[in-house]
């Protein structure tokens, strides 16, 4: 008798093991750029922050050279607004050591209101968003809302030249990380009459 001998064909397929790697490889695959362009998005986001920021330091810098400017041409005292002293109309913001701070609108073509602040960082002023407007303002009005950054100027005389100041402006905020970011400007400037 001859006896057939069966084969059995082997299956073809893949493996349990094989099928865990084919998805561990298109997992590495998947998650390598959405972290690169998680990264990015990030980055972008402070980078937003960092420019505005920068901006607002420059345009209350730019705001204190117009107080000085428009005193001087009036023939009077740019900190305080009489006398002889040039830094009269901003004496709010100065001090000897940079110890007193100031915050101010810098909207409109006539002086603002100067203000000390409550502490040396005016960390209590936030700053407001006025979306008609499109600009940036210590008034809380309908339309406004609240940012995140903060703004201080402080003027410091500097030794032995009564005819120069260091004007510093801080302007801070926490970004998406709750990290806290600085934008410092600063300037020495002089009265020019």
């Amino acid at each position: 008798m001859i006896y057939k001998q069966s084969r059995t064909k082997a299956r073809r397929g893949f493996t349990l093991i094989e099928t865990l790697l084919a998805i561990m490889i298109l997992m590495l695959a998947i998650t390598g750029p959405l972290t690169i362009a998680n990264k990015g998005l990030t980055s972008s986001l402070i980078g937003k922050d960092r420019f505005i920021a920068t901006y607002l330091a420059q345009d209350a810098m730019e705001y204190v050279r117009f107080v000085r400017d428009t005193n001087a041409l009036y023939g009077v005292n740019w900190l305080t607004g009489v006398g002889t002293n040039w830094t009269t109309g901003l004496s709010p913001c100065y001090s000897v050591g940079g110890t007193t701070a100031c915050y101010f609108d810098s909207l409109g073509n006539t002086p603002s209101v100067i203000t000390s602040c409550a502490n040396v960082d005016c960390s209590d002023v936030p700053l407001y968003y006025d979306t008609s407007s499109n600009s940036y303002s210590y008034k809380k009005t309908t339309g406004t809302t609240q940012t995140i950054f903060i703004r201080s100027v402080k003027i410091t005389p500097v030794t032995n030249n009564t005819d120069e100041v260091l004007v510093s402006v801080t302007v801070t905020w926490k970004d998406v990380g709750n990290v806290l970011r600085t934008v410092v400007d600063k300037e020495d400037l002089f009265y020019w009459q």
